[in-house]
């Protein structure tokens, strides 16, 4: 009777032992996935910026405005996110960055590592300075260890003209160094809005 209390004591402290070692690594393995994951779209994505008119405002003269682009992206380990949206000049063939946190993106990603980020808008509309934000939502894809993204959402830079744009951006992660990129001066951070929006036209 003795010897048959003691195996299966025995035999359930080794069930739980393996029940509590399972576990734990399975854990441990989340972890670190979400982490690598992290640490694999954080940096530079650079590719296209797309501005449709969706209003009745067009654009530097036209319905589409296309542009390169360029993102840094940061995510830390509780998935808040920060995005610094960098202004081409085809005249420098420079990337511009303001060093101002306003301007920063902010958000989060989630579980299925979608982003929902807030974007600040700048704008002039008609002479008149406004500030407001847009909603983006963005989905991180994977091929053959390839990583791209698709941010797109709807602007309303001047809703009493009814100036309405929707913004998308095509963009892939690259491990490249970015070599050209300033930091806008103060006599040229006056000039971002135009930069960044162009015209608005009726």
């Amino acid at each position: 009777m003795i010897e048959k209390i003691s195996i299966k004591r025995l035999v359930r402290i080794l069930v739980l032992f393996v029940a509590f070692h399972l576990t734990f690594f399975a854990c441990t393995d989340d972890h670190s996935n979400n982490a690598n994951y992290f640490d694999d779209i954080n940096g530079f994505w650079i590719g296209k910026k797309t501005i449709h008119q969706a209003g009745s405002c067009s654009i530097s003269g036209g319905s589409t405005l296309s542009l390169n682009s360029l993102l840094k992206i940061n995510i830390d380990e509780e998935g808040l996110v920060e995005v610094n949206e960098y202004y081409y000049r085809d005249s420098s063939k420079t990337y511009y960055y303001v060093d101002d946190i306003k301007y920063l993106w902010k958000g989060t990603i989630n579980k299925e590592y979608s982003f929902e980020i807030n974007k600040p808008l700048f704008v002039t509309c008609f002479g008149e300075p406004r500030e407001s934000s847009s909603q983006y939502k963005s989905t991180v894809m994977k091929a053959n260890d390839d990583y791209t993204l698709h941010v797109s959402s709807t602007e309303e830079w001047c809703p009493m003209r009814g100036c309405t744009f929707i913004t998308e951006y095509e963009l892939r992660h690259t491990d490249s160094t970015i070599t050209n990129i300033q930091k806008f001066d103060e006599s040229s951070k006056s000039r971002l809005t135009s930069t960044q929006l162009y015209r608005v036209e009726n």
